[in-house]
């Protein structure tokens, strides 16, 4: 009885290990992490692959450990859904810790700080003002804390605003005056401007900035080693890398 007991108390050790069981373990503990492609230089897709600087980040994190990762892509407004259903393990996809979130996840330390921005073609505007949206519209990605942003900028300047589904195609309808702007993130904004000269961005001042974070479901026994990683990731210099590889400044 007392064998049965230790092995029973072994096998729960082993499979809470990680957040709830892995995904489909072999010799390494596989944890399948959920990130959305559209969103360079955080990810995106090259040649088939799905790079970026989370994807540098998460992979920083858990080398040398027990776990073996497995990247799985999806439309950003699923992220959520997917790590509550436990269809997922983690969350990487320059997600912003905010309150209604955290109602039902958890958030490592931050890795890097995000600024709102409105971009918009150069040949509508020479000199920006935000008064210069009245009457336009606005897209923001479904399930982003840019849609509460753009919510406000709406109501005060009477603007239209659309909730997308995907970024790069918000973009493309920008390119086509099918929208007149978009609200992202500075870093994103910027690595779309030098694909596309025609395109400028000016920094929301009046909002916060806001941490992107990795999620992860609530009272997950790895986030101590997760922070713990990320602070060792900022003190070694190598965060410092990334932001340079990744043109974040």
């Amino acid at each position: 009885m007392k064998f049965l007991f230790l092995t029973i108390l072994h096998f729960l050790f082993f499979i809470t290990t990680s957040c709830d069981q892995p995904q489909n373990m072999d010799d390494k503990k596989k944890l399948v992490i959920a990130t959305s492609s559209d969103n360079p230089p955080y990810e995106y897709i090259k040649e088939g692959e799905i790079i970026g600087f989370d994807i540098d980040i998460i992979h920083e994190i858990f080398k040398n450990t027990q776990y073996k990762i497995e990247i799985k892509n999806m439309d950003f407004h699923a992220l959520i859904p997917s790590l509550v259903s436990k269809r997922v393990d983690l969350v990487i996809a320059g997600l912003s810790i905010n309150q209604e979130r955290a109602k039902i996840v958890d958030f490592s330390i931050p890795y890097t700080q995000a600024n709102p921005v409105l971009i918009f073609k150069k040949e509508l505007h020479q000199d920006f003002s935000l008064e210069k949206i009245q009457d336009q519209t606005i897209a923001v990605q479904i399930g982003t804390v840019f849609v509460e942003m753009g919510k406000i900028l709406s109501e005060k300047y009477n603007s239209n605003l659309f909730q997308v589904e995907n970024s790069l195609f918000s973009i493309q309808d920008l390119l086509i005056d099918r929208m007149d702007y978009i609200i992202l993130e500075k870093f994103q904004a910027q690595r779309f401007t030098e694909i596309y000269p025609e395109l400028t961005f000016y920094q929301l001042e009046n909002f916060e900035s806001s941490s992107f974070a990795i999620a992860m479901p609530k009272n997950c026994p790895m986030k101590d080693e997760i922070d713990n990683a990320i602070l060792k990731i900022k003190k070694s210099g190598t965060i410092d890398k990334l932001y340079e590889k990744w043109n974040i400044y």
